[in-house]
């Protein structure tokens, strides 16, 4: 039985004073195709984000044919304490739509 195993790289640009960052990851799983994602982030008072991210997925079959998925989050990092929700509609990929929240602590 093959194991699920697969190969990340990924890198994220955010100049220094900038409301903006960004972030691209290329996937390679090794019994599958390549997956790429990009992202963005808006930055508001170094407390308040806003998210976005889009995923290109090989189509099965004909090398032409390339399957999207997007995401949206936002997220609040107050004193010590960190909120982040994200949401992913469903698509030919998921069968139903995913929503994402994660609190961080920070000592």
């Amino acid at each position: 039985e093959k194991l699920p195993s697969a190969v990340r790289l990924g890198v994220a640009y955010a100049p220094s004073g900038s409301m903006i960052a960004a972030a691209v990851e290329v996937e390679k799983k090794i019994y599958g195709d390549i997956v790429t994602r990009q992202g963005l982030e808006l930055r508001f008072n170094n407390a308040y984000f806003l998210r976005s991210g889009l995923s290109f997925y090989p189509g099965q079959g004909d090398y032409r044919s390339m399957k999207t998925g997007y995401s949206l989050g936002a997220g609040i990092s107050l004193k010590s304490i960190e909120v982040d929700y994200a949401f992913t509609p469903s698509s030919d990929l998921a069968a139903d739509d995913l929503h994402r929240f994660s609190l961080g602590f920070r000592f």
